[in-house]
């Protein structure tokens, strides 16, 4: 689970992304690899879910965008030898924008217009791999989508 010494690091990764600013977001994500215990240490698998946002939003017209995950990636793949075995395959694999089942379907249930309850079910599903690996990478997941997602309007008042 991350830990609150984490949560300046992860702040600062989604701030990065939503300016997309791939080299901050590059150096923010090489601080979380290897950050935790275990054999997907926390601050991998928040990247991890990082990617899974990023890739349910990404504008395959939007360069900024491309250039903000490609930089990414790079860290991603370049920074993997750090971490456990396991992790680093999971991580090379959220690079290259594969991932898990239960990760995609919590992705795909907040994209789209969904019951609460299909909802749900889909996040603690994808919380409950692992014993906080999921928990990190929803995290990971909504800094991600949060960040990437158009501000909300406020409506006008008539």
């Amino acid at each position: 689970m991350l830990d609150h010494q984490a949560a300046a690091t992860t702040a600062a990764l989604a701030d990065a992304c939503r300016e997309c600013d791939g080299a901050r977001a590059a150096r923010q994500a090489e601080r979380l690899i290897g950050w935790g215990e275990g054999l997907t240490p926390a601050g991998d698998d928040f990247v991890v879910g990082v990617c899974a946002g990023l890739d349910g939003l990404i504008d395959a017209c939007d360069a900024r965008q491309l250039a903000c995950r490609a930089a990414l990636a790079a860290a991603i793949r370049a920074s993997a030898p750090r971490t456990t075995t396991i992790s680093a395959h999971l991580l090379r694999l959220a690079a290259d924008g594969h991932h898990h089942e239960r990760l995609l379907a919590a992705r795909d249930a907040l994209l789209r217009d969904v019951a609460q309850p299909s909802a749900d079910r889909a996040l603690l599903a994808a919380c409950a791999v692992g014993a906080t690996s999921g928990t990190d990478a929803v995290a990971g997941l909504l800094a991600a989508l949060a960040a990437w997602l158009p501000a909300p309007t406020a409506m006008a008042a008539h």
